[in-house]
């Protein structure tokens, strides 16, 4: 009978899932977005910009299949009621206070003046990211208030032109999405995100995602 228990153990020991490697983790999270008929998120935070901390609260809702992205700024304050519409390499940034839209084909639009961020790397949240121009290693579990995370750290591949020298993304597990993201210029924390509200396939339009004042002034880059 002892024998039976401790051959037990053994083959328990060989049977025990190995863990997920960091492209398995990233292709759940690719494979959840690429599921969806569209996505809708709040994300919320702090970033560092010239020094002073700035809040950082927005909405995004994406259409993957069309490249379709609408970003909608609540904070902050100079940034309330601005408008990011990202469709393939299209880019139409609606400021709010002048009543603009600039529109233009330039990928630099992304990058908006005093954010420590690439918008549009922000759009499949972090696939493209993860895919294309960083490396990562699993750095353990994590428990938020969401659920248990995987906790991924990655660095730029040479080459890279990304705004930040480290990157660390807390992954939840069973759902497979990012729920915390946090950029690095050195040591220094640059961003701090959280991303909640996650939502599928809550049938958003495409029109509506494309949607900006009728009244604005239309400048082209």
């Amino acid at each position: 009978m002892k024998k039976v228990w401790i051959f037990s153990l053994f083959a328990l020991g060989f049977t025990q899932a190995a863990p997920l490697s960091t492209s398995e983790i990233w292709a759940k999270v690719s494979q959840t977005i690429d599921s969806a008929v569209n996505l809708e998120s709040h994300i919320s935070g702090k970033v560092l910009s010239k020094g002073k901390e700035m809040l950082l609260e927005l909405t995004l809702q994406t259409i993957p299949t069309l490249e379709l992205t609408r970003i909608s700024f609540t904070a902050p304050k100079a940034m309330q009621d601005n408008i990011l519409v990202l469709e393939g390499k299209k880019v139409w940034n609606y400021l709010s206070l002048p009543n603009q839209i600039i529109q233009t084909t330039e990928d630099k639009m992304t990058k908006l003046p005093g954010m420590p961020l690439d918008f549009g790397k922000m759009s499949d949240l972090g696939k493209g990211l993860a895919q294309q121009e960083m490396t990562f290693v699993l750095r353990g579990e994590e428990d938020l208030p969401e659920g248990k995370t995987m906790l991924l750290e990655g660095r730029p591949k040479t080459g890279a032109k990304l705004e930040f020298s480290k990157l660390r993304v807390w992954v939840l597990q069973g759902v497979w999405r990012v729920a915390k993201i946090q950029t690095f210029d050195g040591n220094t924390v640059k961003a701090e995100l959280q991303i909640s509200n996650f939502k599928t396939n809550q049938g958003l339009k495409a029109d509506a995602l494309r949607l900006l004042p009728q009244d604005a002034e239309r400048i082209n880059r």
